[in-house]
């Protein structure tokens, strides 16, 4: 059962790389929740507390990988908001 938990974080991983890339090329916060990013943030998180508390193997790194990328991405959210909000023309034009 060891694989398939591995698997998925494997998808994880290369999922939020591709959600990291787009956000990257279109320089824009629109089409992004934080709220999602935040409740798995702490999904992400709390499994790698539980993989660490049961003896630490190479799942450890990707929990904490995944955490990471999601970290990158809650970050992204933030960085380009403010620049939208600070390039949005007013609404009257």
């Amino acid at each position: 059962m060891v694989i398939f938990e591995t698997i998925m974080l494997s998808c994880f991983i290369f999922s939020l790389l591709i959600r990291i890339y787009k956000t990257f090329r279109s320089k824009t916060a629109r089409g992004i929740s934080p709220l999602i990013f935040f409740l798995i943030f702490a999904g992400f998180v709390s499994g790698t507390i539980f993989k660490i508390d049961g003896g630490i193997n190479y799942q450890v790194f990707l929990y904490a990988g995944c955490t990471l990328l999601v970290l990158i991405q809650i970050i992204m959210f933030f960085y380009y908001r403010n620049k939208d909000l600070n390039n949005t023309p007013p609404y009257w034009v």
